[in-house]
């Protein structure tokens, strides 16, 4: 029973050294950022600080992905909302018809019916453009380096 005893009282003791030893490389590696923060905020001007550039970069990648995300949202309620408006066109349109042959009406042919049709083309046009930004914000088109490039010298990297 000695052994185990002994044998636990070694493992515990290599975690500790092991803790230890990460506690001390993470307080170093904070030592170490703080110091290069310094040394470029001395070197260069606040605006023009690569360390300052790089942390706005990662708060625009942060924001970026949140956006992404509320836009993905947004397409899917409005990609619902044009079914369900086009649904309903149909559905009401169908009525109409119905109502204008009870009525004895005549009932105009699809040529005839500019107001539908005007409805009709504007939701293509509509879902057109939707489905364009899905693919957007999908991440089907990809910036190339130099045009990421560009859109980040045109950019202002001025702020918090």
């Amino acid at each position: 029973m000695g052994s185990v005893g002994e044998e636990k009282k070694r493992a515990e003791n290599a975690v500790n050294t092991l803790e230890s030893v990460f506690l001390k490389a993470s307080a170093d590696l904070e030592f170490i950022g703080s110091t290069l923060a310094n040394e470029m905020d001395a070197a260069y001007p606040k605006q023009k600080s690569p360390y300052n550039i790089l942390n706005r970069i990662k708060k625009l990648e942060a924001e970026l992905t949140k956006l992404s995300s509320k836009s993905q949202q947004v397409a899917a309620a409005e990609q619902e909302l044009i079914m369900n408006v086009n649904k309903a066109l149909c559905q009401n349109r169908a009525l109409v018809r119905r109502m204008q042959v009870r009525a004895g009406v005549s009932v105009p042919s699809d040529s005839e019916d500019a107001v539908y049709d005007s409805v009709k083309e504007e939701l293509k046009k509509w879902n057109k453009s939707s489905q364009l930004r899905d693919a957007i914000i999908s991440g089907s088109h990809v910036m190339a380096a130099d045009e990421l490039n560009m859109a980040f010298s045109k950019a202002s990297l001025i702020g918090p």
